[in-house]
């Protein structure tokens, strides 16, 4: 019996020996965790208050170190309310625009009421201002984009401006097209504005018709010259039309382009182009296929730049294709039956030249 429990003992001590020894983890695990569960009630914090900051003054600058609101020297926050009242430019009250004022830290939906007046307690400090402009009528821009609040700050008046055009001088109409349609009532003198990237050539027509560009004045059908003496590529010019009758006049705004422009190119006939460039000069003509074929220009001054063009339409849409450089010189483009290719002709070269293109329509293969 007494040898039986020794060897119950050794095993015993034998298993105990084997048995793995449980160790405590290292304090950085703790740390881990402490840090993900802080985080997760951030999140829970952050969504249950909707994002508003807890106004923190670490540095006792009197200022929160999140959003930058001022404390008092009871370390509470400053506020005031404020009232925005919008009004067109008339003064009438503007209700039902939604707007939202935030800073980094708050976020304030408001909304007019029905004398124009939204109203909202704020931390003093800046904040931006965000339109909901499907509830603003089309053209419409409230005046006011950035909102500084002080203890002080009570009521804040905005216009919201009209930015539709009426033909006053302030708000002329523009002119969109080429040939542009309008109508100005019997005695009435109507404001429009052009886009000129370098200068524009221009008509009103009709009898009764007057119009007035700079100190000059011009008769209905007489050409005017709006030139750009500026270096914007986007000027504006602004003329009037005075309809000098006693009745209302239909009529058109007409842009003239000389021949030999893009929009009124010169049209190549047989097979030469036979054209005198000035220096720096540009001339545009239009050929029209008559087959399939390949369009090709040869030139025959080097110092003459040839380029081709064409419009393709895919899925609707108006897409440019231009010409390749052949080895040989020679600019080619294939060309379909009915299709117009434009032929640009410039002169790259310091003196004034002669140049001679031979056009060749080689059908396809």
């Amino acid at each position: 019996m007494e040898n039986n429990n020794e060897i119950f003992e050794e095993k015993a001590e034998q298993a105990a020996e084997l048995a793995p020894v449980k160790k405590k983890l290292p304090w950085w695990i703790f740390a881990i965790i402490g840090v993900g569960v802080a985080a997760v009630v951030a999140v829970v914090l952050i969504i249950v208050l909707g994002g508003k900051c807890e106004h923190i003054d670490k540095n006792d600058d009197f200022l929160c170190d999140e959003c930058g609101a001022e404390f008092d020297d009871g370390l509470e926050i400053i506020t005031s309310t404020v009232t925005l009242e919008f009004k067109d430019e008339a003064g009438a009250p503007m209700s039902g625009i939604k707007l939202t004022v935030k800073n980094s830290a708050n976020t304030y939906a408001l909304e007019s009421g029905a004398d124009g007046k939204a109203t909202v307690t704020l931390p003093v400090g800046a904040y931006e201002i965000e339109y909901d402009y499907s509830t603003i009528p089309s053209g419409f821009q409230p005046d006011l984009s950035v909102l500084r609040v002080k203890d002080d700050t009570a009521g804040i008046a905005v216009t919201v401006v009209d930015n539709n055009p009426n033909g006053s001088v302030e708000r002329p109409y523009l002119v969109a097209d080429y040939d542009f349609a309008i109508t100005v009532p019997a005695g009435e003198e109507l404001y429009y504005s052009c886009r000129v990237a370098d200068s524009r050539k221009m008509k009103v027509e009709g009898e009764g018709v007057v119009v007035v560009y700079g100190e000059q004045e011009y008769a209905g059908g007489e050409e005017f010259i709006i030139i750009n003496e500026t270096t914007d590529v986007n000027f504006m010019a602004t003329f009037s039309v005075k309809n000098t009758s006693d009745a209302d006049i239909e009529t058109k705004i007409l842009t003239i382009f000389d021949p030999g422009t893009l929009e009124n190119p010169f049209i190549a006939e047989g097979n030469e182009i036979a054209v005198h460039l000035e220096k720096g000069q540009m001339v545009y003509y239009k050929w029209t296929s008559a087959v399939d074929c390949v369009f090709t220009v040869s030139k025959s001054e080097n110092k003459c730049g040839v380029s081709l063009s064409k419009i393709k339409i895919v899925d609707d849409q108006e897409i440019p294709v231009y010409s390749e450089t052949g080895e040989d010189g020679k600019e080619r483009l294939d060309a379909f039956v009915g299709e117009e290719i434009i032929i640009r002709i410039s002169n790259e070269s310091t003196d004034a030249i002669d140049v001679t293109l031979t056009l060749t329509a080689k059908l396809g293969e």
